[in-house]
């Protein structure tokens, strides 16, 4: 967990508009856009009733800092790689997270994809490709295919849908398919700030949550081509620190690996848990603790 100023988070995010519109993504009129002109507001014209409620200004701040990391990480790639159709839709969508519902939600949907890509790459992952997230780790291309439901009946859908989509686009012996799920609307943890404040705290809170998926995903089933190899959980949410009106956005990424009959699991769960691993060393790297 990193504790950064807000002036520091808009100059932040004015480089990230700035990147945007050099790579030929108009921010004019875009979430992206309006989350700048708030937090600019906020810092030069603070005004009674100008700031929004608790979650939503958070989770503005939040989306902000998210935005740069995208603009830090994918300005490092070769231009031909940039998924610009999906980083035009990211940027729009309703501004207070609150006012999102399915009608509205895939602005949001891309923006998951992208930030999950933009953690990867400043992780040390070399991403390969868009579709949805591509990546290369240990002589083997991870295809991951994003998925974010909304709600609970649906989940099973989802997940059906992935594992059809991994399986159609794995092509070569060394590829391997990943279904990555942003649980914060289907575990309904989004909407409030939790009051947790210690890393211990969050990740059993993490737990306790995913551990209602993972017997879904379990009772469901897995798939006929054994080259999908799991699921990997994000899960967003926003808790409280020590200090009094202060809040952090938790970005936790975990995984399932599957099983498959009397197949060895082991080297393809050994290899998961290395990614998982290498994820969640940058992110204890970057961590100075609650406070």
């Amino acid at each position: 967990m990193q504790f950064r100023q807000l002036d520091c988070i808009l100059d932040d995010l004015t480089k990230a508009v700035a990147w945007f519109e050099s790579v030929g993504i108009p921010t004019k009129e875009t979430r992206l856009q309006a989350i700048h002109h708030y937090l600019f507001d906020q810092l030069q014209f603070p005004a009674p009733g100008a700031t929004m409620p608790d979650y939503d200004h958070h989770m503005v701040i939040s989306d902000a800092a998210a935005f740069f990391l995208i603009a830090t990480e994918f300005s490092r790639l070769p231009s031909n790689l940039l998924p610009r159709r999906t980083m035009k839709e990211a940027i729009y969508g309703p501004l207070p997270p609150s006012n999102e519902d399915a009608q509205s939600s895939d602005s949001r949907n891309k923006f998951f994809e992208l930030e999950l890509a933009a953690h990867l790459s400043m992780s040390g992952v070399k991403l390969v490709g868009f579709d949805d997230v591509q990546f290369q780790f240990e002589d083997h291309r991870y295809i991951v295919e994003c998925k974010r439901p909304f709600i609970d009946r649906r989940f099973e859908d989802n997940l059906g849908k992935a594992y059809d989509q991994l399986a159609s686009r794995l092509k070569a012996p060394n590829d391997r398919g990943l279904a990555a799920i942003a649980v914060e609307k289907v575990l309904d943890i989004d909407g409030s700030i939790h009051r947790i404040d210690s890393t211990p705290d969050a990740l059993a809170f993490t737990k306790s949550q995913l551990d209602k998926l993972t017997g879904q995903i379990i009772a469901y089933g897995t798939t006929k081509d054994m080259r999908i190899v799991g699921v990997l959980f994000i899960t967003r949410f926003l808790m409280r620190t020590r200090t009094a009106g202060t809040y952090a956005m938790n970005y936790l990424l975990s995984s399932l690996p599957f099983h498959y009959g009397d197949t060895d699991p082991v080297p393809e769960i050994s290899r998961l848990d290395r990614l998982i691993g290498t994820l969640q060393q940058k992110f204890q790297s970057m961590d100075t603790g609650f406070r």
